[in-house]
């Protein structure tokens, strides 16, 4: 079987905010977040193999990828669900590095799965897709933002912040997720989570609100930022820098590595943008809008 070549944008997300706020017996942290989507982060394309040996190859560029990647487990979900996906050669133009905390890997899946389902149809929900990693219900939901909770299979559409833009500041270093996990247990252990669901869901909404209103709000909260201490000195520099620029937010996305910051329109961000090269800690600079 062949088929002409088929060419996905794949997206990302942001976390704006990000407060855990229980965890569960079977070791899952419950959360309130802010999730914020950004379209064509990367590109994906897709074509069918002529071969006999029934594998898929996917390669990708720009990043490396060690090991079975989030594309791999896609195909065999969406196998496993009786789709008839044949071979196939996948490539990856990757701009957003693992251990980040972008979403990269997931925008990734939300695409094949798309793709799949505009191809052969089925019924698979957002929250089905758990099972291939913790942002693809979102991603895959096509929602521009929303209020997630629980194990982030919860999640509520929200009014965008429409008009403004994006800086994702990738630094030196990367944080794998798990790592990231065992050190905010570790640093919550004795003083317990900072808020319970309630609070944390007003105070989103209350920062969302500024946001909105174009107030400047400064470095918004995730409770992973204080648990990587290791990393404390060079956040805290990364934040200055951002700060001096004159965006009108700032922070860290998901459990890391990568920070974010907030601009009231795109000629801000590429302004900034030009400004924060300069800085030693960032490896790169995307700005989205």
């Amino acid at each position: 079987m062949s088929g002409q070549e088929c060419n996905l944008p794949s997206p990302a997300k942001v976390n704006i905010t990000l407060r855990i706020v229980s965890k569960r017996a079977n070791g899952y942290h419950d959360l309130v977040s802010t999730f914020i989507r950004i379209d064509g982060v990367e590109e994906i394309s897709i074509k069918f193999r002529d071969t006999c040996d029934g594998k898929d190859v996917v390669q990708t560029y720009n990043i490396r990828i060690d090991g079975e990647n989030l594309i791999n487990s896609t195909l065999s979900f969406l196998r496993k669900r009786n789709l008839p996906i044949p071979p196939l050669e996948v490539k990856v133009w990757k701009r957003i590095p693992p251990g980040s905390g972008l979403g990269g890997g997931s925008g990734n899946a939300a695409s094949i799965l798309h793709w799949a389902k505009s191809r052969w149809g089925g019924d698979v929900t957002p929250m089905e897709t758990s099972a291939i990693g913790a942002d693809v219900p979102f991603l895959f939901s096509g929602y521009r933002a929303a209020l997630v909770r629980k194990i982030g299979d919860d999640f509520t559409p929200i009014e965008p912040l429409e008009g403004y833009a994006f800086l994702f500041l990738i630094p030196n270093w990367r944080v794998p997720t798990t790592y990231a996990f065992s050190k905010l247990d570790q640093h919550y252990a004795s003083s317990g989570w900072p808020m319970d669901e309630g609070a944390a869901i007003d105070e989103t909404l209350e920062l969302l609100n500024r946001l909105k209103r174009g107030d400047r709000v400064g470095l918004l909260p995730n409770d992973f930022l204080p648990a990587l201490a290791e990393h404390s000195n060079a956040y805290e520099e990364i934040f200055r820098s951002v700060e001096n620029t004159g965006a009108l937010a700032w922070g860290l996305s998901g459990s890391g590595s990568a920070a974010f910051a907030i601009f009231e329109g795109s000629c801000e961000a590429q302004r900034s943008k030009q400004k924060l090269s300069s800085c030693g800690l960032i490896d790169r600079i995307m700005a989205f809008a």
